[in-house]
């Protein structure tokens, strides 16, 4: 079964989101990726988006999964592939988090059954790191123009 990359359902709970909206004004984000360039350019394209606060980033799921239960952000961006720990694994302790955070996978192993199992473990949305990276920045910006709406 193919799935279209591009129509991804979102389960994140948009009503938590505008809670914390208002009550911030702000999209709190966590990045958890080994790759120190792709944290970086994350980064960089994140802080140019209005209504960004802070954006976070770990280079490991074990400190990415401390910091979000720490620091609880509306949104994480995560890899899949990284040491010791999978991306994969931490996909369900991180929708545990309450509120939830929107989850977005970010991965070059965009496979249709990787897709499907990260989206069945509670992923909002699945991304070709390759050749979907720059629709973080629209997605980002959906969600803050859903909570300001």
């Amino acid at each position: 079964m193919q799935t279209n990359k591009l129509a991804i359902k979102t389960r994140h709970n948009l009503k938590d989101l505008r809670k914390r909206q208002i009550q911030t004004n702000k999209l709190t984000i966590l990045t958890i990726d080994d790759s120190e360039i792709v944290r970086k350019q994350l980064m960089e394209m994140l802080c140019e988006i209005k209504g960004v606060e802070w954006v976070k980033a770990a280079e490991c799921a074990e400190e990415g999964l401390e910091l979000a239960l720490t620091l609880k952000p509306m949104l994480v961006i995560l890899d899949l592939s990284m040491p010791y720990t999978s991306g994969v694994e931490i996909i369900p302790k991180l929708k545990q988090i309450s509120p939830s955070p929107v989850l977005i996978v970010l991965t070059n192993y965009s496979d249709s059954i990787y897709q499907e199992h990260c989206i069945n473990l509670g992923a909002d949305y699945f991304l070709d790191k390759s050749l979907e990276f720059l629709r973080i920045s629209d997605i980002t910006k959906n969600i803050l123009n859903d909570n300001v709406n």
